[in-house]
């Protein structure tokens, strides 16, 4: 059988409740924007795509080491933008700053962990963290990106530690993916 998975840390829960209020926010002052639920958030450091799920062993081992050879690193959520821009968003998102360097070298890593398995394979680009908050599935029909790009200066999301990773599932449904932590893998404490 095969589980479409992805590797990810997750914000605090001050920072999804940040969030929230925000997406709710500009929920009301959008058309066409399919928002994120605040649980769903998550920083995303390897999608793996539809894997089979003898590959979780491998994986979780893989992992497992991996995580004890990284400390914990800060980060902050601040600030709102848009994939590819807002001339035609398809996504929205909460930018991170804090240890931004460490987190990429985490990422990069994690990348290197399941490059020779039968993964998905990543578009070869640049790594450039955040938390997604909504997509645009039709930019044409939507409406509101300047709502999102005024509030975008002001937003502050507030301060968290990645200290661990998560192998998740995911499963797509018509109300929008769902997702079940599988594994936890906690960093190395300093």
């Amino acid at each position: 059988m095969k589980i479409r998975s992805f590797i990810a840390a997750d914000p605090s829960e001050e920072v999804l409740r940040n969030l929230s209020s925000t997406v709710q926010s500009l929920a009301k002052r959008t058309v066409g924007f399919r928002w994120v639920r605040p649980e769903a958030i998550h920083l995303t450091l390897r999608f793996l795509g539809e894997i089979e799920e003898e590959m979780i062993a491998t994986i979780d081992g893989r992992l497992a080491q991996l995580a004890g050879s990284f400390e914990p690193m800060s980060l902050e959520a601040a600030g709102l933008g848009f994939f590819p821009g807002p001339e035609k968003p398809r996504i929205v998102w909460a930018g991170l700053t804090g240890e931004i360097d460490r987190l990429a070298d985490l990422q990069r890593h994690v990348q290197e962990t399941v490059e020779d398995l039968s993964v998905h394979q990543e578009k070869d680009r640049a790594f450039a963290p955040h938390l997604t908050l909504a997509r645009i599935p039709n930019f044409r029909g939507a409406s509101g990106v300047s709502a999102v790009l005024k509030a975008a200066s002001e937003a502050r999301f507030g301060a968290f530690t990645v200290d661990r990773l998560f192998l998740y599932k995911s499963r797509l449904t018509p109300e929008g993916a769902s997702y079940t932590k599988l594994k936890e893998y906690p960093l190395r404490r300093p």
